[in-house]
């Protein structure tokens, strides 16, 4: 199965409280970059600051450009890594999604064996939040919801501003119930394990928002056949209805 291109390779740099950063030959999405390192920076102090960053793509005629930008956070179980979002402007969005398309690549150690459906609103059966519990020994939590921002056979990436998500880390298991659409009235119940946690502040709001890469780690074969009954009508609804992945 082919994918369409995320990234084109880049430098990027920035200046923040006097301190300088260049990061050469990075992975640059739409989005801005990840898997940076955080040091002299630290993760708790500057984690949401802002700065104007410059950055450019390694092409055959280098293409330029400068653009405010955000500080990120994201957290695997081995490390802490730093990313830099990028606050781009229509005309500055347009134009890197076009390089990208032509010149972009999808590397593999990002290949899926089960590729992700991006969350479709317009699919009236694709679940749009679903019902997160951390399991702790001898502890009752409380639930929170995360909205489903993508779905595969094997997990998802949901999200949150709730404050209760900060005690969730990688590592953490999690029983899911996943909210039913439309006309699929079944309940489905997994569980899962978190593997990766991104920390990004809301524009808007100031809040923290919170995505967990999950990965489902333990499903029953009345729950697995329920999902893959899920995951067959959502495919087919959106064959019949001709949807694409957008572009992010």
């Amino acid at each position: 199965m082919s994918q369409r291109p995320i990234f084109v390779k880049g430098n990027i740099q920035f200046a923040h409280e006097e301190i300088s950063l260049k990061f050469n030959n990075k992975n640059i999405s739409a989005y801005g970059a990840t898997g940076l390192t955080w040091s002299p920076l630290d993760p708790q102090k500057h984690f949401g600051a802002r700065m104007m960053t410059d950055v450019t793509l390694n092409l055959p005629e280098p293409m330029q450009f400068s653009c405010e930008s955000v500080l990120i956070r994201e957290q695997d179980l081995n490390s802490d890594y730093m990313g830099i979002k990028f606050i781009l402007d229509e005309r500055q969005r347009n134009k890197l999604h076009t390089v990208i398309a032509q010149h972009g690549y999808y590397p593999t150690e990002y290949m899926r064996k089960c590729p992700r459906i991006p969350q479709l609103p317009k699919i009236q059966t694709y679940p749009l939040q679903v019902i997160a519990q951390a399991i702790f020994k001898d502890l009752e939590t409380p639930p929170i919801v995360m909205n489903i921002q993508n779905l595969s056979l094997g997990g998802l990436l949901g999200s949150s501003e709730n404050p209760f998500t900060f005690s969730i880390l990688p590592g953490q298991k999690l029983d899911l119930y996943f909210q039913p659409r439309g006309d699929f009235s079944v309940q489905i119940t997994v569980q899962g394990t978190v593997c990766r946690v991104m920390e990004d502040v809301d524009t808007d709001s100031g809040n923290v928002l919170r995505m967990f890469g999950i990965k489902f780690s333990r499903v029953d074969e009345q729950n697995r056949a329920s999902f893959l009954e899920l995951l067959r009508d959502i495919l087919t609804r959106m064959k019949d209805q001709q949807f694409s992945e957008p572009t992010p």
